[in-house]
C-alpha cells in the first residue's frame, strides 16, 4: 500500500491542532466526531472498516497503537486508555500517524474533494487547508 499523501498528513495535522492541545482524550474526540459525520454517506460498518484499517497501518509505526483491541465496539474507549499511558511525544506521533492512515484511506475511498469539504464542514468553516498545494 503506497503512503498517505502529503493532503493525509496536513488533514490529520490540522485536526490534531484544532482539537486545541494534544491530550490523551483529544484522539478519541476526533474520532467520534468523525464517526458521526461518516455513518451516513459510509454506513457504521464502512465506518469501522476504515478505522481498523487505519490502526493496522499505524501500529507499524507506532507500537503502542498495536496493544488498542480492534475487534470490539469499544475500540475508542480502548484507545482513549492506551493513550494515558504514553509519553506526550509517543502520544503526539500517535495521534498524527493514525490520523494520518484513516485520511489517506478516507481520500483513497470518497475521494479528495469530498473528504476535504466533510472536514471543513464538520470542523467549521474557518478550517483552512492552505500549507499543502496538491
Amino acid at each position: 500500500m503506497r503512503p498517505p499523501s502529503p493532503k493525509a498528513k496536513e488533514l490529520a495535522q490540522r485536526l490534531i491542532e484544532r482539537e486545541v492541545s494534544l491530550e490523551a482524550a483529544s484522539l478519541p474526540r476526533i474520532f467520534e466526531k468523525l464517526r458521526t459525520v461518516l455513518t451516513s454517506p459510509l454506513g457504521k460498518s464502512g465506518f469501522e472498516v476504515l478505522l481498523f484499517r487505519s490502526f493496522a497501518l499505524a501500529k507499524i509505526e507506532v507500537l503502542w497503537l498495536g496493544k488498542v483491541p480492534t475487534k470490539a465496539e469499544g475500540t475508542l474507549g480502548r484507545l482513549r486508555e492506551a493513550a494515558l499511558l504514553q509519553s506526550p511525544q509517543e502520544l503526539t506521533r500517535g495521534c498524527f500517524e493514525l490520523l494520518t492512515q484513516f485520511m489517506g484511506l478516507l481520500i483513497t475511498f470518497i475521494g479528495e474533494d469530498l473528504a476535504v469539504q466533510i472536514i471543513q464542514d464538520t470542523w467549521g468553516k474557518d478550517f483552512s487547508l492552505s500549507r499543502v498545494q496538491v
